[in-house]
């Protein structure tokens, strides 16, 4: 009696466990799925250091909205002015990070598989939460500081 007990339990447990570890992907049916763009946050951040011009430089970042302030001053850790640009430019201009920045760029040149497959999470994100405001993506490189920002 135990034994077919057993047998039994067992054999629900393994099917239970092969339908919950499916390869199948739980799938939200979308109408639309908009093309996703992700901001090139590490290649803004180069063009700001590159630039001399403080008005350029304001330009730059005028749309790239609350993450710029998180990114210097929460995840690098830099003051304000008259220090921020200095200290940003030897944050970018360090060996290591500009190693870093430039496998990123090479391994990342093109972003279009990694776009497509956030155009459909950012559609699948529409249907489930429909009053929330549009899902938005910025690369940027840590240096390993931090290993991800959310």
């Amino acid at each position: 009696m135990k034994m077919k007990c057993f047998i039994l339990c067992s054999t629900i447990y393994i099917c239970l466990m092969s339908l919950s570890c499916s390869t199948h992907p739980y799938t939200i049916p979308v109408d639309e799925i908009e093309d996703v763009k992700v901001a090139r946050f590490d290649s803004l951040v180069l063009q700001y250091v590159a630039e001399k011009d403080s008005l350029k430089r304001q330009e730059l970042i005028a749309n790239v909205g609350d993450f710029w302030g998180i990114y210097n001053y929460h995840l690098l850790g830099l003051k304000d002015a008259p220090d921020f640009y200095n200290g940003l430019s030897s944050f970018m201009n360090d060996t290591v990070v500009a190693k870093i920045y430039n496998d990123a760029m090479s391994q990342y040149a093109d972003m279009s598989n990694l776009e497509q497959q956030l155009s459909l999470i950012s559609a699948r994100y529409r249907v489930l939460f429909p009053q929330s405001a549009p899902l938005t993506f910025q690369s940027h490189i840590s240096a390993l500081n931090l290993p991800i920002a959310t």
